[in-house]
């Protein structure tokens, strides 16, 4: 997606130009802590200007590197602990900027498995004037960790859905307490997890927010942690179909070499991956031998089986889409091993199985896709395309998606 583009849709939106309104002494802030929400308990502090400074990340977390925070502009900081259920220890965080509030609210989301609060995230929004919230969606963890959910419902609850809309209402709350009126327009900024939190939204509370930003949405959870362990089956479940990484490197330069020039620009980037098609056995070494340029017999079947979709090997149908051909390099997360990603074996580990044990090897994609699509029933799966209620209200949905993810 172009900047260009980009930046036409936030205006068009009104998410640029902040308007500068009246600054808000300390004791405006002082008073949010005893604010009344149900469920809800409140603190609140003023920071000013370049005086905030990130708590540690967890282990797996997204660093809060202090240069991201540099030259923020004063703000009330309220932090909150909702309970909305007995399991329920959901943590966030609303912004308020003291001065040039542009009347808008921001949420912004997680990645993985979430466990933390994206406050890079966080200190971008209130550089633009907006008033911003955030949650770690019930749980402390790194973003690969999905043991929260181990015979915890309320907290698979709050993760999937509950935590994002419960933070949105009480922010609304916090905003009003704060300015004297509520904002006038609210967005909602998220990719992966927060393209999945986005859509959730949409879908489930309508009037939540009026524009969503929404890159990469893992919405298709069940399938898309499915398609994950596919590609650990194609490379790591035989040591002999292993590709070691620099192998990545070989089997992209042939596809960049053979297919570069189909958009007229030789610039080593496919504008469009799906007219390359280029099969890995072009690359394949002589027999009886290896090197890191070549691809062995079975290197080539797993890469064609990364290629292609993930299939349920009774029916044939498709499970979720393979990987395009360019996007070689970034495989080592999925098929570079040792293991497969954690965001994927947990989800079958700790929510499919309730199985700490389970192996990843086992994975029936006949009858284990369908006991995983069985067992969500639409609660982390953001599928339903009926966003009627959303549209109608004048909502806008901007989503994007790399060829490389």
């Amino acid at each position: 997606m172009g900047l260009k583009l980009l930046a036409g849709f936030l205006t068009l939106l009104g998410l640029a130009a902040p308007l500068h309104g009246q600054s808000l002494d300390a004791s405006a802030c002082e008073k949010l802590a005893s604010l009344k929400i149900e469920h809800v308990s409140l603190a609140s502090r003023s920071v000013g200007a370049g005086e905030f400074s990130p708590p540690a990340s967890p282990a797996g977390g997204v660093p809060n590197a202090p240069q991201a925070f540099a030259n923020l502009p004063a703000m009330c900081r309220v932090t909150a602990t909702l309970k909305p259920s007995s399991d329920s220890d959901i943590k966030m965080e609303v912004w308020l900027p003291v001065s040039g509030w542009n009347g808008k609210l921001q949420g912004v989301g997680n990645g993985g498995w979430a466990g933390s609060i994206f406050y890079f995230m966080m200190a971008n929004a209130l550089r633009g004037g907006y008033a911003v919230v955030a949650t770690d969606t019930g749980h402390a963890g790194g973003m690969g960790d999905g043991t929260f959910a181990f015979n915890h419902p309320e907290k698979l609850t709050d993760f999937a859905w509950r935590a994002v809309h419960e933070m949105t209402v009480t922010a609304k709350a916090v905003i009003e307490a704060y300015y004297g009126n509520g904002p006038r327009l609210s967005y909602w900024n998220g990719c992966s997890t927060g393209g999945r939190q986005g859509l959730k939204e949409a879908q489930r509370y309508p009037s939540d927010y009026d524009g969503i930003l929404d890159g990469a949405p893992a919405n298709y959870m069940t399938h898309l942690s499915s398609h994950s362990l596919w590609v650990a089956h194609a490379t790591l479940k035989d040591p002999a179909s292993y590709i070691p990484k620099e192998k990545f490197a070989a089997l992209h330069k042939a596809v960049i070499d053979a297919c570069d020039g189909l958009d007229a620009v030789k610039d080593g980037v496919l504008e469009n991956p799906r007219q390359c098609k280029v099969d890995p056995k072009s690359i394949e070494c002589p027999a009886g031998t290896d090197a890191s340029t070549c691809l062995t017999p079975p290197q080539v079947e797993a890469a064609r089986k990364i290629y292609g979709p993930a299939r349920n090997p009774r029916t044939g149908a498709e499970i979720f889409p393979g990987l395009e051909r360019g996007s070689e390099m970034g495989w080592g997360a999925l098929a570079g091993g040792p293991a497969p990603l954690s965001i994927s074996t947990d989800h079958f580990k700790y929510i499919v199985f309730k199985d700490p044990q389970w192996d990843y090897r086992t994975l029936d994609f006949d009858k284990d896709v369908a006991k995983a699509d069985e067992i969500d029933s639409g609660l982390l799966n953001a599928t339903s395309p009926n966003l009627r209620a959303f549209f109608n209200r004048g909502g806008k949905i901007l989503m994007y998606h790399g060829w490389n993810d």
